[in-house]
């Protein structure tokens, strides 16, 4: 428990620095799912799977 306390005030700071990206990332991520599982199985060693990962 000592140890979440001094987490407690982190999470929140982050979860703020993290709300503006979290809706960005979400729609981003929608059509970047389907993609994401066509691609490896048609060539895993693409050179777009690089730049997604990153």
């Amino acid at each position: 428990m000592a140890t979440l306390k001094p987490m407690t005030p982190l999470q929140p700071q982050m979860q703020a620095s993290m709300k503006p990206p979290s809706p960005l990332r979400a729609p981003e991520q929608q059509p970047l799912k389907p993609t994401t599982p066509l691609q490896p199985k048609n060539a895993p060693k693409t050179p777009m799977s690089h730049p997604h990962r990153r």
